[in-house]
């Protein structure tokens, strides 16, 4: 069993049941009987969530398979608090967590990121390219968009919620080194910051890092008058850059131009140092 690529309360005599899927495995600890699941949402706590993904990244890297990490958060889920009451809050969260779940699948691991108290949820989907990743989380971001939840205000009076939605980050890692799944994180947490940013109830993918801005350590930053920039459809949804000025895309990747030419024109238009 692999180490955890964040801190745990676990060490290696913790014992599990062990199940059929990632999320029963991870249920209870058979010597104590300690509930590893959140009663609100029925995904894992946080502390069992990294314990179980780390051993997901050990297989997949024993086993040269790739991994996709999905970060979900609900949209404007503190106005559902504020309006309907806490209770109907755990009641659309529940729901949410339903169609998270589901979407997985039984080798998925679903995870509530922040705690018992938290809105964003954490998905560690093993054998899934970029493609497949996408059409995963856009069908869960469509089935939350049509859910009706029936939330109880007061005594006698409930109400019917329509219109929920989530934002999505998606990040997939063929190539597992130790501390992967800490990179993952943070690619993927970027990538739903930028969903967030543009509205919400979308999906973006956490592209490969550009180079970094010029810093202030003297080097003469890059001159917008003598760039050229190709774009190319490929097979793929997003290709390595060649050179400096070549970027490679393919269809799916239309939905994330705008971050890439955001990035771009970010370089181009740095200001230039005085001769």
């Amino acid at each position: 069993m692999g180490s955890p690529p964040f801190d745990s309360p676990f060490d290696e005599s913790t014992d599990f049941a062990t199940e059929t899927t990632a999320q029963g495995r991870a249920a209870h600890c058979t010597t104590c009987g300690e509930s590893f699941v959140d009663a609100v949402t029925g995904t894992l706590y946080r502390h069992a969530w990294d314990r179980w993904a780390a051993c997901t990244l050990a297989d997949a890297r024993r086993e040269r398979r790739s991994l996709a990490l999905i970060l979900a958060d609900v949209d404007r889920f503190k106005t559902i608090n504020d309006t309907y009451g806490h209770p109907a809050g755990d009641t659309v969260l529940r729901a949410i967590a339903d169609v998270l779940r589901s979407g997985s699948g039984d080798a998925g691991l679903v995870g509530r990121y922040g705690g018992c108290a938290g809105d964003e949820f954490l998905m560690l989907l093993p054998d899934l390219d970029l493609n497949r990743a996408l059409v995963i989380a856009r069908r869960m971001r469509d089935r939350v968009r049509g859910l009706t939840v029936d939330v109880r205000t007061q005594r006698g009076v409930t109400v019917r919620l329509t219109g929920q939605t989530v934002s999505i980050g998606i990040a997939v890692a063929a190539d597992l080194p130790p501390g992967a799944l800490a990179d993952l994180l943070l690619d993927c947490d970027a990538a739903l910051r930028q969903a967030k940013r543009s509205g919400g109830d979308q999906v973006r993918v956490a592209l490969p890092c550009a180079s970094p801005l010029p810093d202030d350590t003297g080097k003469q930053p890059l001159d917008p008058r003598g760039v050229g920039v190709r774009l190319m459809l490929a097979p793929h949804h997003c290709l390595p850059r060649t050179t400096e000025q070549e970027l490679a895309l393919s269809p799916l990747g239309v939905e994330h131009v705008y971050t890439v030419l955001s990035t771009l024109l970010n370089r181009c238009t740095a200001p230039l140092e005085a001769p």
